[in-house]
C-alpha cells in the first residue's frame, strides 16, 4: 500500500518526520532508507555542479561578480537585470554533486537553485538530495526531462533551462502542456 504512494509525497512526508521516527520506520519499510539523510543544509542561492572546471570558475572571486551579487540582492534591481523573459542567476554557495552524494547531505534551497550537470547519470543521482522552497530554478548541461520535471513544482515561479533536455518524441505534446500550465501568470516565466 505504501509503495503505491507518489514519489514526491513519500519524500515530503519522510523529510518532515522526526529522525527517530524515520529510523524505526526504515527498519520496516526498506524504501524509506533512500529518503533518510545524514545532514540537512539550508542555502539561499546555490550552484550545484558535477564538473571540477565549472566549480573552479564559479568559486573564483572577481570584482564584477561581487558587484553583481550585491546589486542582485535588491528586488527591483534584480527585475531590471533579469528583464521580462529570462533569469540571470547569481549564487552565494557552490557545491559538488559527488560531495553531496558521498556525505548523504540533503540540500534545502530557499531562493535560487542552479544545477549544472555534464553527466546525465550524476543529474539523476543528485535530484533526490535537492529540495526546499526555492522559487527560481536554472538548469545547465544535460538533464533528462523526467528529472527536470521533479525539480519544477507549483511554487517555482521562474525556470531557465539552458540544458540539453532528453525527451522522447512521443512526449512532445505532454512537454508543451506542462510548459503552458506552468506559465500561467506574469510572475511565472
Amino acid at each position: 500500500m505504501l509503495r503505491k504512494l507518489p514519489y514526491g509525497f513519500k519524500k515530503r512526508i519522510i523529510t518532515l518526520a522526526p529522525t527517530s521516527v524515520i529510523s524505526n520506520f526504515s527498519k520496516v519499510c526498506t524504501f524509506a532508507k533512500k529518503f533518510c539523510f545524514d545532514v540537512i543544509e539550508n542555502y539561499d542561492q546555490v550552484l550545484i555542479t558535477d564538473s571540477d572546471e565549472v566549480y573552479r570558475l564559479a568559486t573564483r572571486d572577481t570584482y564584477v561578480l561581487r558587484i553583481f551579487k550585491f546589486l542582485y540582492q535588491f528586488k527591483y534591481l534584480r527585475l531590471m537585470i533579469d528583464g521580462d523573459y529570462t533569469i540571470n542567476p547569481t549564487w552565494k554557495t557552490v557545491l559538488l554533486v559527488d560531495e553531496i552524494i558521498d556525505k548523504n547531505i540533503y540540500i534545502s534551497v530557499n531562493d535560487t537553485l542552479i544545477l549544472y550537470c555534464i553527466s546525465k547519470e550524476k543529474c539523476k543521482e543528485v535530484i533526490p538530495f535537492l529540495g526546499g522552497s526555492y522559487t527560481r530554478l536554472v538548469i545547465y548541461g544535460v538533464c533528462p526531462w523526467t528529472q527536470a520535471k521533479q525539480l519544477i513544482y507549483s511554487d517555482v515561479k521562474e525556470v531557465r533551462i539552458r540544458a540539453r533536455i532528453q525527451l522522447h518524441p512521443l512526449r512532445y505534446r505532454k512537454f508543451a502542456k506542462f510548459v503552458v500550465r506552468h506559465c500561467r501568470s506574469y510572475d511565472q516565466r
